[in-house]
C-alpha cells in the first residue's frame, strides 16, 4: 500500500514528492497528437518556485486572490502551484463561463491578478475591472494592443531565474487560505466558499486512502475543467502517490488521447460514460449482421456473469464457459476503447444511471459512482473496488460525520466542512446547532451503510393533491430508456408529472431501422415524429409500473436540442437548472396540462417549438 506524505499544505505535498523522486516523470503536456513531453517532479517544483517568484514581483502579495481563466492544461497547473506558493490564495474560472459570470467572481473575489490562456476574452472585460486588477499574465501570446504595464507573458516570467532579493517564498502554514470555490448557482449567483490548506490536504489523503491502489506506477488523463475541485484534487492525489498525469487542453479530443496515454485510472462526469455507451452500441450496430448475434450473445452472457458476481452467486459452469469465450471474441476488444490498462473509473458531479454503470460492469469496465458537496472537500461517500453496489453513492467516508435529518436530509460535519460562504453574512440557517451542514440532498441508507440519494429537498414537488415527489427518483427511472438522452420532471402544484425529454438520435434511428417510414436522426424531425412518440411512450409505460401511480409522467413532450450551459438550463458541472428549465418551456409545459394526458387519450402530438 502506497504511503502517505507528512506534508500539511499543497504545496508541501508537491515539495515532499519532488525531494523523493525528482527524477520520475511526473507531468505530460500534449505538444501534438500522438506526441506527450513528460517533465519531473523535481523539474515541476523548480518551475513553480520560479513562477511564484515572477508572480510576488508583480505585486502578488501573501493572502490576495489570484484567478485563473483558462482551459485545462499543464500551465494551470504550475500557476496554481506557484500562487500557492507565493502564498497567494486560488480563484479558479471555468473557461466556458459568460462574461457575466466571469466579472461577478473577479468583482466577488477582490482578485488583484488575472491569469487567462485567451488574452482577447480577458482584454473584453478589461475595461470593468483595470482599476481592480494588480496585474495579467497570458498563458498564451499577448493581445496586440495589451497595456504592457499590466500585461505580462507567462515565459517572460520563467526566463527570468528568481534573484536573491526575491528567491524567497513566504512560510504557508496549514491554516492559511487556499482557494476559493464558487458554486455552480443553481439557485442565484455563484456563492464563494473558502478553504485553507489544511482542509485540501485532509480530502487528498481520505481519497488516497479510499483508493489504496492508486500509485507510481499508474497513469491518470487530466480532461476536466481544473476551475472546479474535483479534477484539482485528483491531480493533488496523483501527486501525492507519485502518479503520472496527462495534461489535454481540448476535451474533444479525449477518446484519441485516451488511446495514446492508456490511463489505469480516469475520471469523468456522467454525460462522458453515456456518450461512450452511445459510440460503443452506435459501432456494434454498424457491423455485419451475423456479428451482431455473436457479440449480442457475448453481451448477454457479460450482463449475466456480472449480475451473479454483484449478487455474491456462484456463477454456473455454463455460464463461465460462455464468459471465456465472450472474453476471448469480444468483450477484450471492447475495453480497449479505454486503453486497455484501466483499473477502475470513476464518476461523480451528477447521478449516473444504474444501468449504465451494470452495462461497463459486464464489459469489465467498473465505473465507480462518488458523491461530494461543494461545501466540504473530504467527498461525502464513495464506492470502492473492494466494495461497490450501484445505484448508491457508495459509503460515507470515515473522515466525515453523517447522519439523516427526520425527513431524510444528509447533515455532515467533518475536518473538510467550509465554516461559511466569503463575504456571505447569512451563515446561521445553513448549520445545525452542533455544527452540522444541511447539504440540501434528500438520501437513506440501507443496512450494509450505503448512502443512496433521492433528491434534492428544494427541488421536491408537491402537486395539487398533496403528494410530494422527489423528482430525480422519477428521472432515473425515466432515463433507463436507451432512447433517452436527457429528461426533466415537471408538475409543482399541478395534479400530475409531465415530462420534457431530450431523446438519443442514434439509438432512436437503430429501433426504428427497420420501419421503412423511419425519420432522419435530427432533432427537429425527431421532436415531430409521431413514431418516436409511440416508441417512448411504450417504454415510459413500461418503466412507469416500477412507480407509484402519483410518480408516473402522464404526458410529455420531445425537445429538438439538449439542454445547454451556455443557455443557463445546466451548470457547468452539468446539473440541471429546473427553475431556468421550467421557464423556458413555460408555454410548452401549460400545453401539456391544456388536454387530457396521454394516459387517458392515447399518444400525444404535442411537440417543442425548434
Amino acid at each position: 500500500m502506497p504511503t502517505e506524505t507528512a506534508a500539511d499544505t499543497v504545496t508541501g505535498i508537491l515539495k515532499a514528492r519532488a525531494e523523493r523522486t525528482p527524477e520520475a516523470e511526473g507531468c505530460h503536456r500534449r505538444d501534438r497528437p500522438g506526441h506527450w513531453s513528460a517533465i519531473a517532479w523535481g523539474s515541476l517544483w523548480q518551475e513553480v518556485r520560479t513562477m511564484a517568484a515572477g508572480l510576488r514581483r508583480l505585486g502578488l502579495r501573501r493572502g490576495e486572490p489570484l484567478a485563473i481563466h483558462a482551459r485545462t492544461s499543464y500551465r494551470w497547473q504550475v500557476a496554481e502551484m506557484a500562487g500557492l506558493a507565493a502564498g497567494a490564495t486560488i480563484v479558479g474560472i471555468d473557461p466556458h463561463a459568460g462574461p457575466n459570470h466571469v466579472e461577478h467572481v473577479l468583482r466577488h473575489s477582490q482578485a488583484v491578478g488575472l491569469l487567462a490562456d485567451d488574452p482577447s476574452r480577458a482584454e473584453s472585460l478589461w475595461e470593468a475591472t483595470r482599476t481592480r486588477l494588480r496585474f495579467a499574465v497570458s498563458l498564451g501570446g499577448l493581445p496586440s494592443d495589451a497595456d504592457r504595464a499590466k500585461w505580462h507573458a507567462w515565459q517572460e516570467l520563467l526566463d527570468r531565474p528568481p534573484s536573491p532579493d526575491d528567491s524567497a517564498l513566504p512560510a504557508v502554514q496549514p491554516e492559511d487560505p487556499a482557494t476559493l470555490i464558487y458554486t455552480s448557482g443553481t439557485t442565484g449567483p455563484p456563492k464563494a466558499i473558502p478553504y485553507n490548506h489544511r482542509q485540501l490536504v485532509a480530502a487528498c489523503r481520505a481519497i488516497a486512502g479510499a483508493f489504496p491502489q492508486i500509485g507510481p506506477d499508474d497513469s491518470m488523463l487530466c480532461w476536466l475543467p481544473m476551475a472546479h475541485l474535483f479534477q484539482r484534487m485528483m491531480n493533488l492525489v496523483a501527486i501525492s502517490r507519485g502518479t503520472r498525469i496527462y495534461f489535454l487542453e481540448e476535451p474533444r479530443d479525449v477518446m484519441t488521447a485516451i488511446q495514446e496515454v492508456r490511463p489505469s485510472v480516469f475520471i469523468a462526469v456522467p454525460r462522458f460514460y453515456e456518450r461512450l455507451h452511445e459510440g460503443i452500441r452506435s459501432r456494434l450496430a454498424q457491423m455485419p449482421r451475423p456479428w451482431c448475434g455473436l457479440v449480442e450473445a457475448a453481451l448477454r452472457a457479460a450482463d449475466a456473469r456480472a449480475r451473479c458476481r454483484r449478487s455474491g452467486q456462484r456463477v454456473p459452469l455454463r455460464l463461465r464457459w460462455a464468459h471465456a469465450l465472450a472474453e476471448l471474441a469480444v468483450l477484450g476488444r471492447l475495453r480497449r476503447v479505454m486503453g486497455g490498462r484501466i483499473k477502475f473509473m470513476i464518476t461523480g458531479s451528477a447521478p449516473t444511471p444504474p444501468w449504465l454503470l451494470e452495462f461497463f460492469h459486464s464489459l469489465g469496465l467498473l465505473v465507480l459512482e462518488a458523491y461530494g458537496v461543494s461545501e466540504n472537500t473530504v467527498p461525502m461517500a464513495c464506492n470502492r473496488p473492494e466494495g461497490f453496489r450501484f445505484g448508491s453513492v457508495g459509503r460515507p467516508f470515515a473522515e466525515n460525520e453523517i447522519r439523516l435529518a427526520d425527513d431524510g436530509e444528509v447533515l455532515v460535519r467533518g475536518p473538510g466542512l467550509f465554516a461559511g460562504y466569503y463575504r456571505d453574512q447569512r451563515q446561521a440557517a445553513r448549520f445545525t446547532p452542533d455544527g452540522f451542514y444541511h447539504t440540501g440532498d434528500v438520501g437513506r441508507l440501507d443496512a450494509d451503510g450505503f448512502l443512496y440519494l433521492t433528491g434534492r429537498k428544494a427541488e421536491i414537488i408537491k402537486t395539487s393533491t398533496g403528494r410530494r415527489i422527489a423528482p430525480a427518483q422519477v428521472e432515473a427511472v425515466y432515463a433507463r430508456s436507451p432512447c433517452v438522452n436527457q429528461i426533466v420532471v415537471v408538475g409543482n402544484g399541478r395534479k400530475y408529472l409531465v415530462g420534457l425529454v431530450v431523446p438519443r438520435p442514434s439509438e432512436i434511428d437503430r429501433q426504428l431501422a427497420a420501419r421503412p417510414d423511419k425519420p432522419p436522426a435530427t432533432g427537429e424531425t425527431i421532436a415531430r415524429a409521431s413514431e418516436v412518440r409511440e416508441l417512448l411512450a411504450a417504454q415510459f409505460e413500461a418503466l412507469g409500473r416500477e412507480l407509484a401511480p402519483h410518480e408516473r409522467i402522464l404526458d410529455f413532450a420531445v425537445l429538438p436540442e439538449p439542454l445547454s450551459v451556455e443557455r443557463g438550463e445546466m451548470t457547468p458541472t452539468l446539473k440541471v437548472c429546473r427553475d431556468r428549465v421550467s421557464a423556458t418551456y413555460a408555454d410548452l409545459i401549460d400545453d401539456l396540462y391544456a388536454e387530457p394526458p396521454i394516459a387517458a387519450q392515447g399518444p400525444s402530438t404535442r411537440e417543442a417549438a425548434p
